[in-house]
């Protein structure tokens, strides 16, 4: 609703399919000639899709070549196209049981191929806890709903202001300086080549890769994100260094290896984590 180029799509119980998202291709019944509709993808690009409830997709990995190479290519009859999507997903799912279950990982309940959950920049669970003061302020604003009682207190926030703010961003295009850079060279390298106690630490097969260039990638994403938001031409030190913890911050939640507590990035591809290995 705030952003000046958005659309929510919601998949469950309704007739989106891949195609619906990423292009369709017809065949005019009067000319027998091909043509093809661009789907919400690219149709969003350079603004943001909500897809809710996208574990319901029949082949969700369509979407990979849209997260991955931010393009929709199109090869059928006699149509040959590249369509740009650099299209920011916004993508939210329930868990495969319904809910979080705090005993077991939560990577494991996540509904959808490792391959397509690796392509997003940032994943967050959220868990359903109990909690006497939220969860008298979801009662009273679901109540409020039906009771016909107004809000004491308007929000703060100014949809329209922050329509202008993200059209103002939009605006930059935030570039890293040499010593940011370096930054963030030396985080990703210390953090990529962290190690742990193992049986042989000479071995580097049982050694755990917490990240690839794949999320250092999200991390310089993340830290130009953040300049855009402070209407900024150039991203800080600052924002490099929140950009790099939020994307480790993601990982902690998602992946990491419960028999040693440590990121290990082949958790979020579904292969075999170092402690599996060194058995």
């Amino acid at each position: 609703q705030v952003h000046p180029k958005g659309m929510y799509i919601n998949v469950a119980g309704s007739s989106t399919t891949n195609a619906g998202l990423t292009s369709t291709v017809i065949k005019d019944q009067l000319t027998g000639e091909w043509t093809f509709d661009a789907g919400a993808i690219p149709l969003m690009h350079k603004g943001i899709l909500a897809i809710d409830e996208i574990s319901g997709l029949q082949d969700p990995q369509a979407l990979q070549e849209c997260l991955e190479q931010m393009t929709v290519t199109i090869i059928k009859a006699t149509i040959q196209a590249k369509l740009l999507a650099e299209t920011t997903i916004l993508a939210a799912c329930n868990p495969k049981t319904g809910r979080f279950d705090p005993f077991q990982n939560i990577y494991d309940q996540i509904d959808m191929p490792p391959q397509l959950v690796n392509r997003f920049d940032l994943i967050f669970p959220f868990k359903d806890i109990r909690n006497v003061e939220k969860d008298t302020i979801i009662a009273e604003s679901i109540l409020g709903r039906h009771t016909g009682k107004k809000k004491d207190k308007e929000s703060k926030i100014d949809p329209e202001l922050v329509k202008k703010w993200i059209i103002m961003g939009q605006k930059f295009k935030p570039t890293l300086p040499p010593e940011v850079a370096k930054y963030m060279k030396k985080r990703y390298v210390e953090i990529r080549n962290k190690k742990r106690d193992t049986t042989d630490q000479n071995d580097d097969a049982y050694q755990p890769v917490p990240i690839t260039p794949r999320q250092l990638q999200a991390m310089i994403r993340c830290s130009q994100a953040y300049s855009k938001l402070k209407l900024q031409g150039k991203v800080s030190k600052e924002r490099a260094r929140f950009a790099v913890d939020l994307v480790i911050g993601s990982l902690e939640l998602i992946g990491l290896d419960p028999e040693t507590g440590e990121i290990d990035i082949q958790k979020i591809e579904g292969s075999l984590v170092a402690s599996k290995r060194e058995k």
